[in-house]
């Protein structure tokens, strides 16, 4: 083994190592001097140095004999070779239970209180970098005084590591930062995915996923570095074992949840109720029963998990013979997080050496589970985009047949809100526009080339039509009604502006050679009924009032006195004054108009010289 400059490892054999006064870390990772049942005194000479057991490992694998779990035992080792000017010190992992350390007989850091039964025991869970006490000596004994009687495996995967303070100081850091980036980024995955499965509650697999981030990350915070001290310093060590070991069901059962919502097979069902209902019992064992009996049934609830994972795995591995969406990226994360998760179960059973690597596991798995929801949420999202683009479209065709003037006076927002049978009453404007084609015109244009000129009238008026607060209501052979609001000037100003646009369309037309277009057009003001007619399957709307039968007679009417504009007196009463409308108004008598009892007073819109 090498260090980080290069070198090679200092070795401890026996009980002892040489630093060689140089300033590499030691990893403190072989043949202790070991004591089993017995806190020996701490002030030992090498000397007595008798019995020799591999460290860090359970004592319960110690050949050619082991011991239980549940007990205590004393390890010792001597550091030679050191360079009296340097700062030592040494980084103690968190260890099982609980922990006395002795430097050349001398107390100096304790985790908690080992003791000789479990009632004299005080577990504790933390890590720490301790300086050495000040010594000039050469050489530094390390006593540890360790006991286990509330957890299945004695001691600790990760060795003690013993340099000088500065650098362990930084792998440290270093240590700890690759756990809080994981911690950070699962936990605000976590919490993204609840905030969009309260907005969305159909979208349990974002619950499901949500609370597995959560669970996650809780248990990067209780193992190897112990965050969850530094966020609750107060956190006795009983709830922060009970916490660490309410993760692993937790995590499993979200994670079944997860795969039941995305990824869901005819009859899986049950399966999935055995492993939720299996880890909600090992749950309440973990928050109610004594430590011995939680960590008793851990070994059987990880046989239970492993089978379990299998059957989670290959529901993926079907879903991906499927071509399901989203599931090579699950498959590919959740073998990342089972293939760190096997290394770290041989780690804790004491099988291989090496640092826990679950946390990056849950992040890989996290990533790729929270990949495939936004991938969801994406496509739903330019689905609803592209059927709102449509519908978009579609509101704008349907503006042609129902204007959403009409709408506006009906007092709606969208076609969606009229029924059959609706009606109002609004005071309105009025106005004919007659179209008159030369009957030469007429008899020898086909159809299609009429239906072209009227739509190219129609497409020049419009604007103009818009422009002044009115609206096509409706089109018949010969022009077409136009309502306003109850605007008489408005209206006016508008007819003057449609006769000005025709007179211009008729010189284009003459430099063409082709026919004029007579414009005429009739003005009238009154009650006016909006409204629609129809059954629950098909509807129309309805403009009702006579108001709109003296519009066209009186556009007829000029037509035949081959006058552009003519109003009633309903129309020129309210335009008096001193011309508010830029018009002329010159009377051209009564009119009698059939169905109404008395005549029209008729009089011509004419635009100031």
């Amino acid at each position: 083994m090498l260090t980080d400059d290069g070198s090679p490892q200092a070795v401890l054999y026996r009980g002892l190592v040489d630093s060689g006064g140089r300033t590499d870390t030691i990893v403190l990772d072989g043949a202790w001097a070991f004591w089993p049942n017995q806190f020996i005194y701490p002030n030992i000479s090498p000397d007595n140095y008798d019995r020799f057991a591999h460290f860090p490992e359970s004592w319960t694998s110690y050949v050619p004999e082991s011991y239980p779990a549940y007990g205590y035992g004393s390890y010792a080792v001597t550091i030679a070779g050191l360079n009296p000017a340097l700062e030592y010190a040494f980084s103690f992992p968190g260890y099982s239970c609980a922990a006395r350390y002795f430097v050349n007989g001398r107390e100096f850091y304790t985790q908690g209180v080992p003791g000789n039964n479990r009632k004299s025991e005080r577990p504790d869970w933390k890590t720490a970098v301790v300086p050495l006490p000040d010594t000039n000596s050469r050489t530094v004994t390390l006593v540890l005084h360790l006991s286990n009687f509330n957890d299945m495996y004695p001691a600790s995967s990760l060795p003690i590591k013993f340099g000088t303070y500065d650098r362990l100081n930084v792998m440290r850091y270093r240590d700890r930062l690759s756990h809080i980036f994981p911690f950070g980024a699962i936990l605000a995955m976590g919490a993204f995915f609840i905030a969009l499965f309260v907005f969305n509650r159909h979208e349990r697999s974002c619950f499901w996923l949500g609370l597995c981030c959560f669970v996650f990350a809780l248990r990067i915070t209780c193992y190897e570095q112990f965050i969850l001290q530094d966020i609750f310093p107060r956190v006795s060590e009983n709830l922060m074992f009970r916490l660490g070991y309410l993760t692993f069901p937790l995590g499993e059962a979200c994670l079944a949840g997860f795969i039941a919502t995305r990824f869901p097979l005819p009859g899986d069902r049950k399966y999935y109720a055995a492993i939720i209902g299996v880890s909600a019992a090992y749950c309440l064992v973990t928050l109610f029963a004594p430590v011995s009996v939680c960590t008793a049934l851990l070994v059987p609830f990880q046989a239970f998990t492993a089978v379990a994972a299998l059957f989670v795995l290959a529901v993926v591995v079907c879903a991906l013979a499927a071509r399901r969406d989203g599931a090579l990226a699950v498959l590919a994360g959740f073998a990342v997080f089972l293939l760190f998760g096997a290394h770290d179960v041989l780690v804790a059973n004491r099988l291989v050496q090496g640092a826990f690597l679950t946390h990056f596991g849950m992040l890989a798995l996290t990533a790729a589970m929270g990949l495939v929801v936004v991938r969801h949420f994406t496509r739903a999202f330019n689905t609803v985009e592209h059927l709102s683009a449509r519908v978009e479209r579609v509101n704008e065709s349907f503006a042609r047949f129902v204007p959403n003037e009409f709408l506006h006076f009906m007092g709606k927002t969208s076609i969606t809100e009229l029924y059959p049978g609706e009606s109002v009453r609004r005071d309105m404007c009025a106005m004919y526009i007659r179209l008159g084609y030369d009957p030469v015109v007429s008899d020898s244009v086909n159809k299609l080339a009429l239906l072209e000129l009227i739509n190219t009238i129609l497409g020049r008026v419009t604007p103009i039509i818009i422009e002044h607060g009115g609206f096509v209501d409706r089109f018949l052979n010969d022009g077409f009604t136009v309502l306003f609001p109850d605007d008489p000037c408005r209206a006016v100003r508008c007819a003057l502006a449609l006769e000005q646009n025709m007179a211009q369309h008729n010189t284009e037309r003459g430099a063409e050679g082709q026919p004029d277009i007579r414009f005429s057009a009739g003005l009238e003001r009154g009650p006016i009924v909006l409204g629609t007619i129809g059954s629950e399957n098909r509807i129309e709307r309805a403009v009702l009032s006579n108001v709109l039968t003296v519009a066209r007679q009186l556009a007829v009417h000029a037509a035949s006195r081959e006058i552009g504009i003519l109003v009633s007196a309903d129309v020129a009463v309210p335009l008096g004054g001193p011309d508010p409308c830029a018009c002329f108004l010159v009377p051209h008598g009564d009119l009698k108009i059939r169905g109404l009892d008395r005549p029209v007073s008729l009089f011509e819109a004419r635009a100031p010289a």
